[in-house]
């Protein structure tokens, strides 16, 4: 008999949130008994979506519900978001029904992105809804061979970059938030499956500019080279006040400890992640959020 929790665990500690749904649907023999359905509801907002089983779990409040709490308290009708990886549409649709300014969504993935455009469109949301299809990498405008050849298995972080699936065109992050005007922004969503090893300079130009709250999303399996990237995001780290996503002080060593994790079986027993997601507050400026 499958014991369905061993088998969640066993994808979760090797591959990223949105690998592992793809997996999960694809290959585990009781899949097609969860329910597909064609819409997703937060904070009693009711979305139209393209159908899939993921919209259960997420209405069920299954999925990621720290980050449902990290939109509800950070929101500000007044304030911009900047969601980097937005998949097919999960944090935006919170972060919209929390009713923002604005919402800048970017999507490396064309299958992913195709999918996140309809689901935008479905819903009218273009009043306050700016996509883009481009690839948070290290360099700008080049033009970057993406995914595995097998449409079965699609594979969206930096690991999966060399395949030939599809093309991409690269930004860097800095350059990329450069395009918008920061004293707008109040909160950046950073989910690039690997490609925080390229953050340096954007995560340094961040925390030059006051009251911004960024979600922040590690995945040291996919990095070229774990000590390095490390390294790289204590540094960078230095200028935050960093959390957990439920919002506890995590230290220097914490965090070091768990981005060079190799231990899946202390991961499985909640002692410490091969991916994590952390909260950056920039040091300047800070408000209380008035969404509590």
């Amino acid at each position: 008999m499958f014991d369905i929790k061993k088998i969640k665990s066993f994808y979760r500690s090797r591959f990223s949130e949105k690998t592992r749904f793809l997996i999960w649907n694809l290959m585990h023999p009781f899949s097609r008994k969860i329910k597909i359905v064609s819409y997703a509801v937060s904070n009693e907002m009711k979305f139209d979506v393209i159908p899939s089983r993921f919209w259960n779990d997420f209405n069920h409040h299954l999925w990621e519900p720290e980050t449902r709490i990290f939109y509800k308290k950070y929101v500000l009708p007044t304030k911009e978001i900047i969601d980097i990886g937005g998949w097919i549409g999960p944090t935006m649709m919170i972060a919209y029904s929390y009713n923002p300014k604005k919402i800048y969504v970017v999507e490396a993935d064309p299958a992913n992105y195709q999918i996140l455009k309809q689901n935008v469109f479905k819903n009218l949301l273009n009043d306050k809804v700016e996509l883009y299809n481009v690839c948070i990498g290290n360099k700008n405008d080049e033009i970057v061979s993406f995914g595995y050849t097998d449409e079965n298995f699609l594979d969206t972080s930096t690991k999966g970059i060399g395949g030939n699936r599809v093309k991409v065109k690269t930004a860097t992050l800095e350059d990329f938030l450069k395009t918008k005007d920061m004293s707008k922004i109040n909160i950046i969503k950073i989910d690039t499956e690997g490609a925080e090893q390229y953050m340096e300079k954007g995560l340094a130009y961040i925390s030059q500019f006051p009251d911004i709250t960024v979600l922040f999303s590690i995945h040291g399996p996919f990095w070229n080279d774990k000590q390095k990237t490390a390294n790289m995001l204590l540094e960078q780290f230095k200028n935050y006040d960093v959390f957990t996503d439920k919002e506890e002080k995590i230290t220097e060593n914490e965090l070091l400890e768990k981005m060079l994790s190799n231990d899946t079986i202390a991961f499985l027993e909640g002692k410490t992640g091969l991916f994590f997601t952390v909260i950056l507050k920039t040091k300047i400026g800070r408000n209380i959020p008035k969404n509590t």
